[in-house]
């Protein structure tokens, strides 16, 4: 019997011994699982936590407050750095305002070759001949363009000159084979017009170089019969395009070429061009 008690009595207490073992062990294994999950959870979070990351600028809660406070100092910041570029806007308007045009007064714009916008072979823009220092746009060839860009500043009808060169002027330039003409084009058209601009010099000038209106001998019958181009043109950039159309040949001191120094456009069909300076 004391066997038996004492049996009854090793009995509960290694029940009581393996309770305490099972809820030891209970514990161990729960404390075990959590640290995996937390593990995991964390990992999550730090995850998560990175992604949150990128919009924490924007994030307002109490726990984040002192960064939400170093962002709204960055915030602070914002608009002096974005009035920079305001500034410079500003400048930019005023720059590029300039004085206002009085489009019911006589105007004109000017292009010269040194600035051409496009020059294709064989046209060539380099120094000029004779008594002319500035830069020339020429070609020896049926061939070649030169486009200027004007920047018209208002709309309605408008003419245009060139300066150019004429290897034999006067008589000797109406109907004489040589080069003396270009096709043109406005805004990009069709090379369709025909300005034969040494029947502007038929009857004879001071110099060979001198400003001739650009006109269209396409329908015209040797030097009879050009027609004053008249544009109707929209305030902003417009072009005019010059191809060459005579063979010539590009021999120094007085080469046989078509050529150009530039050209002057206004609204005004006689305005007085010994106002225009050659640079």
């Amino acid at each position: 019997m004391r066997r038996g008690a004492a049996g009854n009595r090793y009995g509960v207490g290694l029940s009581i011994a393996s309770l305490l073992l099972a809820c030891t062990f209970g514990t161990d294994a729960a404390s075990g699982g959590g640290d995996d999950e937390d593990g995991q959870t964390e990992g999550a979070a730090t995850t998560g936590t990175a992604g949150a990351a990128t919009t924490t600028g924007t994030d307002t809660s109490p726990s984040d407050g002192d960064d939400a406070d170093d962002d709204d100092d960055d915030d602070d910041t914002t608009p002096s750095d974005s009035t920079g570029p305001g500034d410079d806007d500003d400048d930019d308007d005023d720059a590029s305002t300039g004085d206002p045009v009085d489009c019911g007064a006589t105007y004109h714009v000017e292009a010269w070759a040194s600035d051409a916008a496009v020059v294709e072979a064989p046209m060539t823009v380099g120094p000029g001949w004779t008594d002319m220092d500035a830069q020339v746009a020429y070609t020896a060839q049926d061939d070649g363009t030169v486009t200027f860009v004007l920047d018209i500043p208002c709309a309605g009808p408008h003419y245009a000159w060139a300066l150019v060169w004429d290897r034999f002027r006067g008589g000797n330039s109406c109907g004489a084979e040589h080069a003396d003409s270009f096709f043109f084009a406005v805004d990009g058209g069709g090379y369709d017009g025909i300005w034969a601009y040494g029947c502007e010099n038929c009857n004879g000038n001071d110099s060979d170089w001198y400003w001739a209106r650009v006109s269209d001998y396409s329908s015209a019958v040797s030097c009879s019969g050009g027609e004053t181009i008249a544009p109707e043109f929209d305030a902003g950039n417009h072009t005019l395009s010059f191809r060459g159309r005579e063979d010539g040949s590009f021999v120094l001191p007085e080469p046989d070429v078509s050529a150009m120094v530039g050209v002057v456009v206004s609204n005004d069909p006689d305005f007085d061009l010994s106002s225009v300076v050659i640079p």
